[in-house]
């Protein structure tokens, strides 16, 4: 995981741990060693092993205070039943910290004793006290509201969420959770006596009205949601709206392409999608602010350290009171995934049985994590079972082609691709990376005349593609066919994508070639400044220099290629290079 989840947090600790031990005391009264470790595993993001750290540190000084905050954080993080406990009993050190509450409102839940649980829910989460937390500010109507449905009281429930269903922050997800209320309050409408007809509505909401709340949430929604539509779908069904709910699901599946390996379940009406638990329905409102807070990420790919911490606990959360709900573990996932936890993400989709309807769906989201750990084959096994259930999917058998050409299967890597190209129109936009990477494969197998027929299809799809043009360039190069139109092709690259540093390489290489050094000379000395450990580019560049008599500076190009660890076929070339004989003495220049 990033090291951005721990740093400030660890810092913290150290922090005060050597104000503690420069203070009167001359030594830590514990082992300093756990403390470092933890300090050290908090900042790369290491959770299991900051948790556990933390932990021992603790039971050798319990009242070491400033540990406290990191201790409980890492350990709400932290898998397992063994975490959860020392998460759970270190709460109550945390005062009003909003994590801590909902940590110990959960609890609560979980034995039974709701009137607990709410109080720990409202404790911080009144939303007109200005000392709440911004996380509890957000969520705890929706968690009181599914407090007061778990003991019967729909209208309590309804009061607290309809209010705020409407031209607010988080309003669709306010919405969202009364409607699934509502719709399970609506079968058991009776008569209303003399109440009026708003606290009649909330007490047993007409159909109409639970039709409604579905229609707010998904008017105010900024994308398709997967729980929204297909419990609204689910909804019309049941009251004879069959077609709204088949229209509604096929335009979940349109807005949602990643769904395709399960999309028969996705376009299949389940009654139990509006079927929601108390504690499913507290376990959704905290993926939604999971969620919400992983779409907010910068430029830089990442949540702040504090943001991750309350994505990834919030999850941890509905999976200790969801267990069984397979729609939190792919977000979560994603979260550990976004932040280099690749171990964490596949062990947490590794959760869901192949007998789960979203497994394929499951199996594409583990390919990449597979893919990004170096487990290719793994990766290779994962998109085969989710092309079992789609098999057209031109997406899944290109990224299958990925992985096996990074895999040096080449042959299946081809296959692939021809099967991806096979589903997408002949004039498509999208087909010439596909020909591109089948280019590759065959370029990489020895059959450039192959690969050159894919390219040329490719530039006449899309003649304005610098990477297209550059590879085209460059084999031709390579293979000394059509010289002039390849040093065109490389010219116009250049135009497109003047700062590229290969592509700069390739231009000067054909320069080179066809005997115009000193244009050549420029742009591979730019190329190796801004690529210096590039091999390819430093034997280009000590070619020019060799040509020019520069013998001294183009051995030292050809030298330092080695050290940075060339293929095997550059290698041969800088071996060869370096082993021609001296020119003569008086055409070498110092």
């Amino acid at each position: 995981m990033s090291r951005a989840l721990g740093g400030a947090t660890a810092g913290v600790a150290l922090g005060a741990f050597i104000g503690c031990i420069s203070g009167s005391a001359l030594a830590a009264p514990f082992d300093s060693g756990d403390f470092l470790n933890a300090t050290i595993a908090a900042h790369d993001g290491d959770i299991a092993g900051a948790d556990r750290a933390f932990a021992r540190t603790l039971a050798q000084t319990p009242d070491a205070r400033f540990l406290l905050h990191d201790a409980f954080r890492f350990a709400a993080m932290d898998s397992g039943a063994d975490a959860a406990r020392r998460a759970l009993a270190l709460a109550p050190s945390q005062g009003r910290d909003e994590l801590a509450l909902i940590v110990l409102g959960d609890d609560a839940f979980i034995r039974g004793d709701i009137d607990r649980a709410r109080s720990l829910f409202s404790a911080s989460g009144d939303a007109t006290h200005m000392t709440a937390g911004p996380i509890m500010r957000l969520i705890s109507p929706i968690l009181q509201a599914w407090c007061l449905q778990q003991k019967g009281d729909t209208a309590g429930a309804l009061g607290l969420l309809e209010p705020l269903s409407k031209g607010k922050p988080f309003s669709a997800v306010y919405a969202l959770h009364a409607a699934l209320i509502a719709a399970q309050a609506a079968p058991k409408a009776a008569h209303q006596g003399a109440m009026s007809r708003d606290a009649a509505n909330r007490a047993s909401p007409t159909a109409a009205h639970v039709t409604a709340l579905f229609e707010l949430a998904q008017s105010q929604s900024h994308d398709t949601d997967l729980v929204l539509t297909r419990a609204q779908a689910a909804w019309l069904a049941a009251q004879g709206h069959a077609h709204e709910a088949h229209a509604a699901l096929a335009t979940l599946m349109a807005a949602r392409p990643n769904l395709s390996p399960a999309k028969n379940w996705v376009l299949t009406i389940a009654p139990d999608a509006m079927r929601v638990s108390p504690r499913e329905g507290i376990a959704l409102a905290y993926l939604a602010v999971a969620t919400g807070l992983q779409s907010s990420v910068g430029d830089h790919g990442h949540l702040t350290p504090n943001g991750q911490q309350v994505a990834i606990v919030l999850v941890r959360q509905g999976l200790a009171l969801a267990p069984s709900m397979m729609l939190l573990r792919m977000p979560f996932a994603e979260i550990l995934g976004s932040e280099d936890d690749l171990e964490g993400a596949r062990e947490t989709l590794a959760a869901v049985p192949a007998t789960d309807p979203l497994s394929p769906v499951v199996a594409v989201e583990m390919a990449s994590f597979e893919d990004r750990s170096g487990h290719l084959k793994a990766a290779i096994a994962d998109l085969r079972q989710a092309l079992r259930t789609d098999p057209d999917n031109a997406d899944l058998h290109a990224a299958l082609g990925d992985i096996a050409q990074r895999d040096g299967q080449l042959r299946l890597a081809v296959d692939e691709y021809d099967r991806a190209l096979s589903e997408i129109p002949l004039m498509a936009q999208r087909r010439w990376s596909l020909l591109l990477a089948r280019a590759a494969c065959h370029d990489t197998a020895g059959h450039w005349d192959v690969a050159r027929g894919d390219l040329e299809q490719a530039v006449a799809l899309a003649p304005d593609e610098p990477i297209l043009l550059n590879y085209l360039g460059y084999g031709e190069v390579e293979h000394n066919h059509d010289l002039p139109r390849a040093t065109a092709l490389l010219k116009h690259a250049v135009e497109l994508a003047p700062d590229d540093p290969a592509i700069r390489d390739s231009f000067g290489w054909a320069l080179l070639r066809t005997g115009h050094l000193d244009q050549a000379l420029v742009l591979l000395q730019s190329a190796a400044e801004r690529t210096p450990r590039d091999p390819e580019v430093n034997y280009h560049l000590g070619m020019a220099y060799w040509q020019l008599g520069r013998v001294v500076e183009a051995r030292d190009q050809w030298n330092e290629a080695l050290v940075d660890k060339p293929s095997a076929i550059d290698r041969h070339e800088i071996d060869a290079a370096l082993a021609m004989p001296l020119p003569d003495k008086t055409t070498v220049k110092r």
